[in-house]
């Protein structure tokens, strides 16, 4: 079995034992795109997170929370297969539109050969003068890592969809891969810079990681933005 329909049976059977005892949306379509990437189209009678969220109770919102935390742990949870890197889920180009320069990145061998080409290359010499923040970019990127973790790479919440108090699904899962594993905290934190109530409900449902972001932020700061 590739690892593509691997990673299709694993998020196909979660999705169902998750709301086998639950009122399951009427229209549930999975589709492959074209380069085998997952992609979790639209689920019918459920409502999006954004826009209303942010105007429930507060215990409402808790429980959606403790929902999408559950998900991304599963999620999470699956092992990537052998020898590979950083790359989409079939083990081919991650794609991501937000990225500088260009939409397909890679595949990589490694965390850090992904982080060498974020940075255009850039390596210091140690007695070299640099920029502040980029000789402790430079050595955040080059680790020690482990390996890389199943990521959705686009948690906004645009895409996590909801009925009543139970997360339903969730959709857009172009950019999914095999990414570093701080990679869908600081993605998801960024998503969307005029979404300040989404900031605030990412450290909610995944491991706050301040280091992860000053350094994502300074990776932005000098190789491009989003």
């Amino acid at each position: 079995m590739t690892s593509s329909a691997i990673i299709r049976t694993q998020v196909i059977v979660w999705a169902r034992c998750r709301h086998c005892s639950q009122d399951f949306p009427s229209r549930l379509h999975w589709r492959m795109s074209v380069n085998v990437r997952i992609k979790y189209l639209a689920v019918m009678g459920t409502i999006v997170l954004s826009g209303s969220c942010c105007k429930r109770a507060a215990q409402y919102v808790t429980w959606l929370m403790v929902d999408t935390k559950i998900i991304t742990a599963e999620l999470r949870s699956i092992i990537a297969p052998g020898g590979i890197g950083v790359a989409n889920v079939d083990g081919g180009p991650i794609f991501d539109q937000r990225l500088p320069d260009k939409s397909f990145w890679g595949p990589f061998a490694t965390i850090q050969d992904f982080h060498r080409e974020l940075r255009h290359g850039l390596e210091l010499r140690d007695n070299e003068e640099a920029f502040p923040g980029l000789r402790e970019l430079i050595e955040f990127h080059n680790g020690p890592w482990q390996r890389p973790v199943f990521t959705h790479g686009d948690l906004s919440s645009l895409n996590i969809m909801a009925v009543d108090d139970k997360v339903t699904g969730i959709v857009d899962w172009e950019s999914a891969g095999w990414m570093p594993p701080y990679w869908e905290y600081t993605s998801a934190w960024n998503v969307n810079p005029h979404n300040v109530f989404w900031r605030d409900a990412v450290d909610g449902f995944l491991t706050p990681l301040p280091h992860e972001l000053e350094m994502e932020t300074i990776r932005r700061q000098y190789f491009g933005e989003f």
